[in-house]
């Protein structure tokens, strides 16, 4: 039988990304079939489908509680016969950035970061912990959203962005800016099934620490070379559950060694088009998990 397989995406978006695009492709030529339905969608019959992979449900942050509402749903539903990727209490964990500081404590090397709470003073925290030029972040956001740069003395004005950052979820992640970014780049680590598929190489634009493309980053194919495949899978040994279909390791390279700066689990871009066997491969695993658990017994 035909799998049918939703590529959840957003209603922001409208249908599936170009990157996606490969990947729907890709699981048609080999028999499947595809559907891109919004995460948001009210109307959606998800139990419809025999595998639902979330890739594009990138405006989430403007509704982290309905999201949170969705995972659960994924959650029920995975119970039912449908096979969510990745596992929903996996994504659960992972849309909230606090992530990083229990991958620290497993040994994984991370970017330094401090948590600031709501309420706290970012001048006094910046103070504390050392820190020049700091990036804050709120601690669920996606896309560089409510992200900014600040550098001692704190203002007024980044005292402000600080508090609408931490009030999103609660609180903000501080990290000091690393020159290293705008010299070497911010790298991703694309793994599927658990194995070292492709990585690329992110660059922000000129003056801009952001290295997304709606901001004028650009990237470019990178080699996978034998250090950058242990650190990233030095990462995905530190977190529990089954292994993840798609992950991608983000990080920056100080002293010889990967900074982890993000473990995307959730909704990456994989950036197939870096890569032309990398949907393939993705297809192949999704539809090989699909496949075992319809032979598990019940």
């Amino acid at each position: 039988m035909r799998a049918h397989v939703a590529l959840a995406t957003c209603r922001r978006l409208g249908g599936l990304d170009a990157d996606d695009a490969i990947l729907a492709h890709e699981i048609e030529r080999r028999g499947g079939r595809v559907a891109a339905p919004s995460w948001n969608d009210a109307g959606v019959d998800w139990l419809a489908y025999d595998a639902v992979l979330v890739r594009s449900a990138w405006d989430y942050v403007a509704d982290i509680a309905g999201y949170r509402a969705w995972l659960d749903t994924l959650a029920e539903i995975e119970t039912r016969g449908c096979a969510v990727f990745n596992a929903p209490a996996l994504m659960r964990q992972n849309i909230d950035k606090r992530y990083l500081l229990a991958l620290e404590a497993r040994g994984v090397p991370i970017v330094p970061t401090a948590l600031l709470e709501q309420g706290q003073s970012l001048a006094e925290l910046v103070e504390s912990r050392g820190f020049g030029e700091v990036v804050v972040k709120p601690v669920v956001s996606a896309g560089a959203h409510e992200t900014f740069r600040a550098s001692a003395p704190i203002t007024r004005r980044d005292e402000r962005l600080a508090h609408k950052a931490a009030v999103i979820d609660g609180a903000a992640l501080v990290q000091p800016y690393l020159d290293e970014i705008a010299s070497g780049g911010e790298l991703s680590l694309i793994y599927i099934d658990g194995r070292a598929s492709h990585a690329v190489r992110k660059r922000p634009a000129a003056g801009d620490f952001r290295v997304q493309e709606q901001f004028g980053g650009a990237c470019e194919p990178l080699a996978f070379d034998a250090t950058l495949r242990a650190a990233g899978e030095r990462a995905l040994a530190a977190i529990d559950g089954e292994v993840p279909l798609y992950a991608r390791v983000d990080g920056v390279v100080r002293d010889g060694e990967l900074l982890l700066m993000e473990l995307e689990l959730t909704e990456p871009s994989l950036f197939f088009g870096h890569a032309p066997a990398s949907a393939g491969r993705l297809a192949d695993a999704l539809l090989a998990r699909i496949s075992r658990r319809r032979a598990a017994p019940a």
